[in-house]
């Protein structure tokens, strides 16, 4: 099957989004991280031990990210299962024969790398649930109940994170579930009892499995456990109340010193502490012009496929910066979660990363529509699939096409 597609620059403004992230992330690991490197053997001695990695990692994903924009979107829907398969391996791996750190079996091992599957998984379970609700009339009537499947599945991950004891993750994965859902054009009162059974589920969680009790303690009484799950949580809201509007000043932290998570769970409070009410609300900013962005291409895609890719890493990307602010402000209880872009870890910024290379694909193919979407035999319209609509900002100057864009053939 042949089909006539306009072939995009990717989206440019996103991509500066994303750049001024990264940037700001291996600032902020620098800063946050060279009172532990370098008073600290293990690390050399080097200040600048963190910053390199996390340099060199920035590096991997944006090159990562290049060539996953240049990837067709029939091709990545193509590859979806085979990314499930391998990840729900990969989690299994590393239950049997992972290594624990902070209580956490969700490491794994690759020479003298450490890598985390349920990072993995987050950037899988959208490419694969964006295939299987991308379907004409997945919800209506009599339509087989395909979406059984993709929740069967999206199960499976789940429970495997959770057996991992990497709670955190498994709540961005249901946030991922239920949007993606949603847009898909689930019905409402379903979205709403699985949503509730969600949080019910998190509430049973956090109060009787012994890892999260105690952190639910914590947060309701910190200074009560200061000595123990309580003491980052102290550290980071005397540096909340330290930085005030404008903040002591870059690289004067003392927050930073104190707290042994802060070039990575906690990392937003270094910032509060130096850069004040404003340098924080000027990351929330940022990361709301990047999610608002992502939606935007995702409701000018005649892809169903390509808008629940772009919806999909925007919900994964701003549940998490929301959940990992929350925790630092002693909102939630601890979950330890990274602040996405901007936190030390190899795992979570290269996949990051990739799932922005996704939605820049996207926006290279808003014109592509995947013939596996097109259903010839129902009555279904291609574009009366029963999805959520997405704002679309196809007629304004800022989306005018390029000269650059140029006719290309899709083949089924």
């Amino acid at each position: 099957m042949r089909r006539n597609a306009l072939i995009n620059r990717p989206d440019m403004f996103l991509l500066c989004i994303t750049l001024i992230l990264v940037v700001c992330g291996v600032l902020l690991v620098l800063d946050t991280s060279y009172p532990t490197s370098g008073d600290q053997s293990r690390y050399g001695n080097d200040i600048w031990y963190f910053a390199k990695r996390q340099t060199a990692y920035a590096a991997v994903g944006l090159l990562l990210m290049v060539l996953i924009s240049h990837i067709p979107l029939h091709l990545i829907r193509r590859l979806s299962i085979a990314l499930l398969l391998i990840t729900i391996s990969l989690l299994v791996y590393v239950l049997v024969n992972g290594i624990t750190i902070n209580g956490s079996r969700s490491w794994g091992r690759l020479g003298p790398f450490l890598f985390q599957p349920s990072e993995l998984a987050k950037l899988a379970l959208i490419v694969y649930m964006a295939r299987s609700l991308g379907r004409p009339g997945i919800f209506a009537k009599g339509r087989d109940k395909r979406w059984i499947a993709p929740l069967f599945w999206s199960g499976i991950v789940a429970l495997l994170v959770v057996a991992e004891r990497d709670f955190g993750t498994s709540v961005i994965l249901f946030s991922i579930v239920l949007s993606m859902f949603t847009i898909a054009g689930a019905k409402r009162r379903y979205v709403a009892l699985s949503a509730m059974v969600g949080f019910l589920a998190i509430f049973c969680a956090m109060n009787y499995l012994p890892h999260c009790r105690a952190r639910v303690q914590a947060f309701r009484d910190p200074w009560t456990y200061y000595s123990h799950a309580g003491y980052q949580i102290v550290h980071s809201l005397i540096g909340l109340g330290t930085g005030g509007l404008t903040g002591v000043g870059l690289g004067q932290g003392r927050v930073k010193s104190y707290i042994p998570a802060a070039h990575t769970d906690y990392i937003y409070s270094t910032l509060a502490e130096e850069c004040g009410l404003v340098g924080s609300l000027g990351l929330i900013v940022l990361f709301a012009i990047f999610v608002v962005r992502a939606f935007a291409i995702a409701g000018k895609s005649k892809s169903l496929y390509g808008a629940l890719l772009s919806a999909g890493v925007a919900s994964s990307v701003g549940t998490q910066a929301l959940i990992n602010m929350a925790v630092a402000t002693n909102s939630i209880p601890a979950t330890g979660l990274p602040l996405p872009f901007i936190s030390y870890g190899g795992s979570s910024l290269v996949t990051t990363l990739i799932g922005v290379g996704l939605i820049l694909s996207v926006s290279r193919n808003l014109e592509i529509e995947i013939p596996e979407e097109v259903v010839n035999e129902s009555g279904f319209d291609r574009r009366r699939n029963g999805r959520t609509r997405l704002p679309s900002h196809s007629h304004s100057r800022g989306f005018a096409r390029s000269r650059s864009e140029r006719r290309v053939t899709v083949r089924g």
